[in-house]
């Protein structure tokens, strides 16, 4: 179960060892600066100063998009002696005075991004009302200077780009009041779309239009968080989670995963007690594995009482891939028109959210006023009222309302009445060392305090005292440190996860050349390198060795298998070329003995040989261990003529080719043997290819010549001779 933030008591330094339903109010060391709207103090100047807030490390964006002369934002620094300071007023080029610069605003350390939902953009030579989003980047020099200006690709009058956005890494989500659909049809009022844009190689880049699923019932109108893989769009959707019961106004949150570098819709979010004019989705802000909703006007948190505008929270934590209902909060006295939650943030182990016009908790319902709350987790998992924070200049009737933001130490507040905005400080937050998490089963884990273990005395569970600790084993652990005897606590859950289970297959052999696919098997894998440099869920082998693919599951945990892949030499067989029988005689056929063959002949016989008497096609088998080479040899029917032989009386070797040679004519005949003599008696030639006239090089004359032949058939020889003329 993923943890639901969950912390020992957390508080603030100033708020330490409150009971259950105990809470503090901000002091006035607290608050360490003041913005005043730079630009004069005459009212309709300063409207609408601090309307949209950012906040990093060191910076604070504050907007101003309501004023007579909209287009300036500021940019406060933090100094070294914790005092915030105007850094910079910029005022943008070539932006009308409707522009409306401002309207929201997003940073992270090196980005600012700023939307001017009024500003105009050509399309094939039209000017059109569009909207835009300006992007300004941190220099060295500590100057925030303008980088890059994004415009809808698709952008029509009244899209109203810029409606809403959000920075998270190198993600950078912008929505857009109306829109066309993906395909860049179809344009709806008021439907909107929300626009993806990468950072690569320092610029902005388009990657997906996101756009609603059925958009004809549903509009992104509201909210918009992302935060590392998740994206939450809230919109003003009248059906619930399965896109039936109709209930106008009351709201919804679409979450979209990202997979394969696109966005993926995951699940729809309603209110588990959805009433009219809910509004749900109207505030989002998604931290981590946590998310937290606001609706408009709500029952209060045990579903009962319902009161127009008086706002809600609800609270979600991701549960096996999907986010779970956990808790719904409502103000500490509820009224009409309160607005509780109109800005609304979480942060590691806090939630803020402003109150509009609510009675002062502690001096009645006599005294309208409105102001800020800070919430933490008790030791039950459930958020707890822990701080408030009103208006330091005493006014019981102060609208101390609108935008909030939070860094970790600073907290940023904004006056909606009297147009200011207030830096609190937070000295001290509770530890916090993570969220609850899996390990790999052999892998170990350093949890960090975020103090330092010399100022601020630790105690972890384990006995230890360092700002550290090293996990390998499975359990719960917990911090404690000590401020100054203020001892804030916290505590996480780690879980072992097998190491990731993958299969090749058994090791295997080939004969010759070979093509052969080796794929990687295992549930939940999504990351693969073989030895051979691939990194699909398979490769393709061509050669013998040794094949590994290491593997991550969606944990991270690795794992791995290994083939080993061998190349064979086929057998051998060397038949005899095709040949024949006469009247079935029996045939014995046979290839060289080997003692690690295996044979199996097309008769039946397992031997290295088999006897044949039918004519007709005959094939061998020659196999061993992951190899097999197959022959066949056709036996058809001839029976050979008898030997005879033919001997001439004369021969004429007069160069015409015609009788050239003494020789006899042969059928079925081995092999012979002549030898001619002359009248004396001398052996003038002794050959098997007949002679030709000449002995010794020189003609021989005209003549009477003996001969003796020696004639080889069917095992058998045979002696023939007598006289022959030479004629010339």
């Amino acid at each position: 179960m993923h943890k639901r933030l969950t912390y020992s008591i957390l508080t603030l330094i100033a708020f330490l060892n409150f009971g259950a339903s105990s809470y503090v109010h901000a002091q006035p060391q607290d608050l360490v600066y003041t913005a005043l709207p730079p630009m004069g103090q005459s009212i309709p100047l300063r409207h609408g100063f601090g309307y949209s807030t950012a906040l990093n490390s060191n910076f604070a964006v504050i907007t101003n998009p309501e004023s007579l002369d909209s287009n300036f934002f500021y940019i406060y620094k933090r100094q070294t002696n914790g005092v915030w300071n105007l850094h910079q007023t910029i005022r943008p080029k070539n932006l009308g005075t409707l522009s409306r610069l401002g309207w929201t605003c997003a940073m992270n350390d090196s980005f600012i991004a700023i939307s001017a939902v009024g500003d105009t953009s050509s399309k094939n030579g039209n000017e059109r009302i569009t909207g835009s989003v300006l992007i300004y980047k941190l220099s060295v020099a500590d100057q925030w200077t303008f980088h890059q200006k994004i415009t809808p690709f698709d952008g029509e009058t009244e899209d109203e780009f810029g409606f809403q956005l959000d920075i998270s890494d190198h993600n950078l989500l912008i929505s857009s009041h109306s829109s066309t659909d993906e395909n860049q049809s179809n344009w709806i009022s008021g439907t909107g779309a929300v626009y993806h844009y990468q950072l690569q190689n320092n610029k902005w880049v388009f990657n997906q239009k996101i756009c609603l699923p059925r958009r004809n019932m549903a509009s992104v109108d509201w909210g918009l968080s992302v935060h590392n893989d998740l994206l939450a769009i809230g919109a003003a959707d009248f059906y619930d989670e399965n896109f039936q019961n109709f209930i106008a106004g009351a709201g919804a949150v679409y979450i979209y995963k990202f997979e394969s570098n696109q966005w993926v819709f995951n699940q729809k979010l309603c209110a588990h007690d959805r009433n009219t004019g809910e509004s749900f989705g109207g505030n989002i802000d998604l931290k981590g594995r946590d998310l937290v909703v606001r609706s408009q006007s709500s029952t209060d948190q045990n579903s009962n009482g319902y009161v127009f505008s008086s706002g809600a929270i609800y609270y979600y934590s991701m549960e096996n891939g999907s986010f779970e209902y956990q808790q719904k909060l409502a103000a500490p006295i509820r009224s009409y028109d309160g607005d509780y939650g109109y800005s609304t943030l979480i942060y590691k182990n806090m939630l803020f959210c402003n109150s509009g016009w609510l009675p002062h908790t502690t001096t009645g319902a006599n005294y309208k006023r409105s102001g800020y709350y800070c919430y933490t987790l008790n030791s039950n998992n459930k958020w707890q009222l822990s701080k408030e924070y009103w208006n330091p200049d005493g006014d019981t009737n102060s609208f101390y309302f609108g935008e909030v933001s939070f860094n970790g130490t600073t907290l940023l507040l904004t006056n909606r009445r009297s147009y200011e905005v207030h830096f609190y400080e937070v000295p001290y937050l509770p530890p916090f060392i993570g969220n609850d998490t899996t390990i790999c089963s052999d892998n170990s884990l350093i949890i960090h305090s975020q103090y330092n273990a010399d100022s601020f005395p630790h105690l972890w569970s384990d006995g230890s005292r360092d700002s550290f600790i090293l996990i390998s084993d499975s359990g719960k652990y917990e911090l404690e440190v000590d401020f100054n005897g203020t001892k804030l606590r916290d505590s996480i859950h780690i879980w072992h996860h097998p190491q990731a289970q993958v299969y090749v297959g058994p090791d295997t052999a080939f004969c010759g050349l070979f093509e052969y696919t080796i794929k990687a098997k295992g549930e939940d894998l999504h990351s693969y390198q073989w030895s051979n440099g691939d990194s699909l869920e398979y490769t393709v082998a061509f050669q013998a060795g040794m094949y590994h693919v290491r593997v991550q599951d969606s944990l991270n945990c690795p794992g791995g298998d290994t083939m080993q892949l061998e190349a064979l030499e086929p057998p051998e067989i060397q038949l005899i070329p095709d040949t024949f029988t006469c009247n079935n005689a029996s045939l014995t056929i046979a290839v060289e003995q080997n003692q690690d063959y295996q044979y199996l002949w097309s008769t039946g016989s397992q031997s290295h040989s088999t006897i044949i008497t039918d004519t007709g096609w005959y094939s061998l088998s020659v196999s061993r261990p992951f190899c097999e080479e197959i022959d066949s040899i056709y036996v058809y029917e001839f029976c050979p003529p008898k030997p005879q032989y033919w001997i001439p009386n004369a021969f004429s070797p007069d160069l015409n080719n015609l009788n050239e040679k003494f020789r006899p004519t042969t059928v079925n005949i081995n092999s012979y043997t002549i030898s001619i003599f002359n009248r004396w008696g001398e052996c003038i030639y002794s050959g098997n290819e007949g002679w030709n006239g000449i002995y010794e090089g020189k003609l021989c004359q005209a003549g009477v010549y003996v001969y003796m032949i020696e004639i080889n058939a069917e095992g058998m020889k045979r002696y023939e001779h007598g006289t022959f003329t030479l004629m010339r």
